[in-house]
């Protein structure tokens, strides 16, 4: 459960995080008309794009592309054509511009600008990129277009219209000859917005940077509706800019930076289909940096450069620029103008010393501010270049560049972006000066030899010297045929060292990177992803390479095949590698429509994927099956771009998909934003059938919607609410208006999270802002049906928390705190606050919640961040709460042995609190009980030690790992209390000896049971019977549910079950599976060589029991017990997982009041009902008959007990 929280709260923050990485009617029948026209065409009848002032800038700006060479073709290039038309209606639309490029066309400008940064540095004056267009062209009267001189490589395509825009962008991927026809570029209604940029004088700015983008409240709802999109463009010589083909939404932010200003923002821009929006930003003059740049030695440092970095993600890009970086006078002097109000670092650097340490500045309009900086002395990296012969290579461009880990989300870390380059001299040494990162990425550059690449990290006190490693390579050649011994013409080579465990790479996304220069000595596609060609061959042949001397896998893939496996070769220096040799086997076709459930209308624009189909798995021990696949993440439709496994319908809904395997069960899945999933399950393509027709139906599925209010009241806007749904695999998005209401559409029917969070993106602390202001509700959807759940927003109205961190009497800078306390609302119990402490160890956490938190305190040092654990408590009836964080410093040690004093290694021991210190229940004590406060593992010599407590009574936990569970079992240690700094040692600890108990899961005939879960539990007698009143809060039970989570295990595809550490004794067997009917052993005796169990599940029925007073209402107090006709107990225990299962139900359910006591065999059972009233208590029984495989629901009443009694 700890993970499945951390997954959560991960995807928020990435969601933030991916934001700083990615970031009108349909036209009259007739002849072309304006597209602010509200009647349909007639079929068949083009479209004409507006010519507007958005079209003019389009038009403007396709002939300027036209008359500048941008880059150097491929002597052998491809051509695309296509057509433009209406996802809606399939008209084609004329007077379009189309655009091919090598990025992905919604990521293409805040990519290139983070890879500029990235690769040049911060310290680098240059002009703001732009993308690079491979070709453009106009759509016809009849949409048609043609672009022709494309390189090889995969190509995205982009059609930019006034009022429409392309939700989704095709792409293709071309080797040098090929013609390819039949892409369609599908618009849909969009908007504009114009405007103008002034300066602080009022006069028009021309040159100006202008962006426009969905803001951080938005972006995740713009994404999910497949309608992300950053805008970049310059102002005219009049200051004009215009964004012609916007997605509809709300909550764009618009910036424009230009000289003589400071960035100028227009924010809450909502655009609806069809609207211009008119927007005039006017910079004002900012304020003044003054300062002065020193030597540690005191003197000035004269011709030092000096800039700035805005500590916010709206505005980080916008600081590099010409205007920011400045020398210094003679006296060390220097002045940054035009800087914008909000928090921003100040720093500089000298080439050979290391940079001055940030100074962090609160700027406001107008103002005046100073401040003085010192250089780092820095330290010096020693190396040297050779060949694979060891021998020295003189003359390689070595560059550094740092790599350092950010101290929380500090984006003054950009700075340190900075690359230097030296070169080797003839005995193949360099030395770089001035270094001040602890990590560094090394890469070493010369013609003829491949890139040498290493990461580095420096240590104080060791001395620094890096070998780097040139080789020239080999190259790879083959063939690939058919199975019948013929060439495949059109084919694509896949190739990767064999221990390079798919990692990524460092830097930024590999995907549609273009090489600026390509290896001479292939035909390698520039715009391809490392390790991946396009090739176009006669007789099948290819030849790749350089390619280093080690192992390599090789792959080829072709249209209307099946891949084939990879091939293990060897890269030798001494030696050519063998001809490889791939034969390829022809794969089966599926073609069809997807079409709306209601109206049978095809669907355009829908990706249809194909999967091997696999039941539903269940996650770990929660009580939900996950039936997800990685497209239900893919938002923008990327698989259709990137992979074989999709594609998109086109205007008729039509689609195919080549190259499927046959003889296997597959599952083909339709997603498209605006309806939920369809599926077309179990679809088998056997040896005589080449291709396959049929029809994928998609619903309109549920929806959610509220009101995000604050604890007064009042309504919440710009507020981010996520519909989660782990088992349907399905995540969509919505943001709140002015009134606080949001809804999401498209939802497939299941069990939902709703997750609340707002941040502002200019603020500096956006991953703080968006963790902290998390919420978490729970929901179920169904087909056609709404479902409400109103947000309290408890960031607003609570208690102002403030305070300071501190270890060892000194502030902690930075530091993180997160405070975790229960919240009944949200399905995991779980409330989420957080703040960042400043450069005194100061902090402020507005609008806490009164409640009993558990406190996450993190500092960080240059390489990791330190965690660490304590309780607190915020009290009721105050608006402002003071508190003075003390990071834990008691420390506990000792030894782990086994039964005879042997010292035992890789024991994992957590510190678990025990005492009555102010700790939230719920789903926090799970979390708690499973992962202690804090842990440790004992080393070689069985010595454990367990930092950073905080003082109080604890219980520690020992858990043998690897191989070590085999033969250990866990040990506990409770009553052991610490003070404030005190260092226990002498602690020890005593492992039971324990044992495997492996076994087999077969159902009644015989054949091995899947994904079995298997608990062993002590054979101590009865058991407790279930509670119908919750009492998943009570510390006793939970940390015997933990306990019972701890000792399962799940069959594998062979129905084999292995459970470690089991201690040596009597248990007992509990085994479930859905649809089968749970079993129990009893009494297995456990030792050292205990033979194998085999246990035989039957096919049962699910029984649910719930229990109404004489009124009809639920009863509160008692339980029952459900006894087969032997008068064993059977049924579910009250586990981990029942209570959790409550967590992912509303509130108000229905179905809320029954007891869920899994899937029993056939039988006559008894139903023993202990009411507890007026201080007595009182038994009641009644007996039911299960049939094999009913649905049973026994709906018991008092009145009927009594009249039995």
């Amino acid at each position: 459960m700890r993970k499945t929280l951390s997954l959560l709260l991960a995807t928020m923050a990435l969601a933030g995080l991916a934001y700083l990485v990615l970031f009108p009617p349909t036209p009259q029948a007739g002849e072309a008309k304006d597209l602010g026209s509200a009647l349909p065409l007639a079929s068949g009848t083009a479209v004409a794009a507006s010519a507007g002032q958005g079209g003019q800038a389009i038009e403007a700006s396709a002939q300027r592309r036209s008359q500048r060479v941008a880059i150097e073709r491929p002597s052998e290039t491809a051509v695309l054509r296509g057509s433009v038309r209406l996802a809606k209606g399939g008209q084609p639309v004329a007077g379009v511009e189309v655009r091919a490029l090598s990025r992905h066309p919604a990521f293409a400008e805040i990519e290139l600008r983070f890879r500029e940064i990235l690769t040049k540095g911060f310290w680098v004056r240059q002009e703001m990129p732009e993308v690079e267009v491979l070709a453009t062209t106009i759509s016809k009267a009849d949409g048609s277009f043609e672009l022709e001189g494309l390189p090889p490589g995969r190509v995205f395509l982009d059609a930019r219209s006034a009022s429409y825009y392309s939700k989704s962008y095709p792409a293709a991927r071309l080797a040098g000859g090929d013609a390819e026809g039949g892409v369609e570029l599908l618009l849909s209604p969009g908007s504009q917005v114009v405007g103008t940029v002034s300066g602080p004088d009022g006069q028009p700015v021309a040159g100006a940077r202008v962006i426009l983008r969905p803001d951080v409240s938005s972006f995740l709802e713009q994404i999910t509706k497949r309608s992300y999109r950053w805008f970049e463009v310059s102002s005219d010589a009049e200051g004009n800019y215009a964004f012609p083909g916007v997605p509809p939404g709300q909550d764009y932010a618009i910036l424009a930076a230009g000289p003589g200003m400071a960035p100028a923002e227009a924010r809450d821009v909502d655009l609806a289909p069809g609207q211009r929006v008119t927007r005039h930003l006017r910079g004002a003059r900012g304020a003044k940096i003054v300062g002065t740049v020193r030597y540690a030695s005191g003197a000035p440092a004269r011709g030092a450069i000096a800039g700035f970095v805005y500590l916010d993600l709206s505005r980080i890009l916008f600081t590099a620029g010409k205007g920011n970086l400045v020398e210094t006078d003679a006296e060390g002097r220097f002045v940054l103008e035009n800087v914008g109000p909000g928090q921003v670092a100040v720093t500089s650097m000298v080439d050979g010393m290391g940079l001055a340490e940030p100074q962090r500045l609160f700027i406001s309009e107008g103002g005046v501010f100073e401040t003085e900086l010192v250089l780092g002395e820095g330290y010096a990296l020693e190396g040297r270049v050779v060949d694979e012969q060891e021998r020295p290579l003189a003359g390689a461009s070595v560059t550094v560049r740092s790599f350092e880990r950010p101290m929380g989300l500090d984006l003054s870390v950009i700075t340190q972006l900075r690359p230097i380059k030296v070169t080797s001299n003839a005995d193949g040494k360099f030395v770089v000066q001035g270094l001040s990162a602890s990590r560094l990425f090394v890469t070493a550059e010369k013609s003829g030899y491949l890139e040498a690449r290493e990461s580095f990290r420096h240590r104080e006190g060791q001395k620094d010297e890096l070998v780097l490693k040139m080789g020239k390579g080999r190259f790879l050649s083959g063939r690939v045929v058919d199975q019948e011994g013929k060439a495949i013409t059109r084919f694509r080579v896949r190739h990767r060292p064999e221990n390079d465990g798919r990692r990524r790479r460092f830097g930024a996304p590999r995907w549609a990177r273009p090489q600026r220069h390509p290896n001479p000595y292939t035909k390698r596609a520039p715009w391809s992803q490392p390790g991946e060609e396009e090739l176009r061959a006669a007789d099948g042949r290819f030849r790749i390479g350089p390619l280093a001397a080690t192992k390599w896998r090789v792959s080829v893939e072709a249209e209307g095949f099946l891949p084939s496996p990879a091939q293990s070769v060897e890269v030798k220096l001494e030696e050519d590698p063998q001809e490889l040799s791939f034969k390829l086997d022809r794969g089966a076709t599926v073609r069809g429509r997807v079409l709306s459930k209601a109206g049978q209308q095809p669907i355009a624009d829908v990706q249809v994927t194909w999967r091997k189909d696999r039941e539903p798995r269940r996650l770990g021990f929660l009580p939900i099956k996950i039936d997800a696949q990685p497209e239900d993440m893919d938002f923008m439709a990327l698989s259709s771009a990137m992979s074989v496994r999709s594609t998109l319908t086109d205007s008729k809904g039509r689609f195919e998909l080549t190259g499927l395997p046959r003889d296997t069960e597959l599952r083909l899945t339709a997603r498209h934003p605006e309806y939920a999933k369809g599926n077309v399950r179990k679809l088998k393509l056997d040896q005589n059938s080449a291709t396959r027709e049929l029809t994928i139906e998609m619903s309109q599925g549920g929806k959610i919607l509220g009101f995000v209010r604050g604890l007064d009241g009042r309504p919440v806007a710009s507020t981010t609410v996520m519909a989660l749904s782990i088992g349907a695999g399905v995540m969509r998005s919505g943001t709140t208006d002015q009134r606080g209401y949001y809804q999401i559409d498209a939802l497939d029917p299941g069990n939902y999270m709703v997750i609340k969070t707002k941040a502002d993106s200019f603020s500096s602390r956006l991953l703080q802002e968006i963790m902290g202001n998390l919420r978490f509700k729970s929901t179920s959807v169904k087909e056609g049906r709404e479902s409400r759940v109103d947000i309290e927003d408890r960031s607003v109205d609570g208690v102002d928390l403030v305070g300071t961190v501190s270890e060892g009497g000194k502030p902690v800078p930075r530091a993180i705190i997160t405070l975790l306390g229960q919240d009944k609302g949200g399905p995991f119990g779980v409330g989420v606050r957080s703040g960042t402490a400043d450069e005194a160890g100061r902090f402020s956490i507005a609008s806490v919640p009164p409640g009993k938190y558990l406190a996450r305190l993190t500092r960080f040092t240059r390489s990791r961040p330190v965690p660490a654990s304590l309780s607190l408590q915020v009290p009721k009836g105050v608006s402002r709460h003071r508190v003075k964080l003390v990071f834990p410093s008691a420390e506990i040690s000792g030894v782990v042995v086994g039964p005879k004093g042997e010292v035992v290694k890789g024991v994992r021991v957590r510190a678990i609190a025990d005492d009555d210190r102010p700790t939230p229940g719920g789903l926090l004590g799970a979390m708690s009980e499973l992962g202690g406060r804090e842990r440790g593992r004992s080393n070689a010599e069985g010595r454990f030690h367990i930092r950073r407590l905080s003082p109080g009574r604890y219980r520690l936990r020992a858990e043998a790992r690897g191989k070590a569970a085999d033969h250990y079992g866990s040990a506990e240690l409770g009553n052991i209390s610490i003070a404030e700094g005190q260092q226990l040692d002498g602690v020890r600890m005593v492992l039971p000896e324990a044992a495997v108990l492996s076994g087999v899961v077969v159902d009644g005939r015989g054949q091995a049971v899947v994904g079995a879960v298997v608990r062993v539990i002590r054979d101590k007698g009865e058991r407790k019977a279930i509670d119908v009143a919750e009492a998943s809060s009570r510390r006793a039970e939970l940390r015997s549910m933990v306990q019972q989570m701890r000792a399962s295990a799940r069959s594998d595809a062979k129905g084999r079950f292995r459970l470690r550490g089991i201690a040596l004794g009597s248990w007992n067997l509990e085994v479930e599976k859905s649809g089968l009917s749970t079993t129990r052993v009893e009494g297995v005796v456990l030792g050292r060589n205990s033979p194998e169990q085999r246990i035989v599940m039957l096919r049962g029925a699910r029984v649910q029991v719930r229990v109404r007073d004489i009124d009809g209402s639920m009863v509160a107090l008692g339980r029952v017990r459900v006894l087969n006709s032997k008068g064993q107990e059977v049924g579910k225990r009250k586990s981990l997982a029942s209570v959790l299962g409550t967590l992912f139900r509303k509130k108000n359910e229905k179905d809320e009041a029954w007891m869920d006591f899994g899937t029993l065999a056939p039988d006559t059972y008894t139903l023993e009902v202990t009411q507890k009233k007026d201080g007595k208590t009182t038994l009641h029984k009644t007996q039911r008959v299960l049939r094999e495989g009913e649905d049973a629901k026994w709906d018991l009443s008092l009145k009927e007990l009594l009249q039995k009694d």
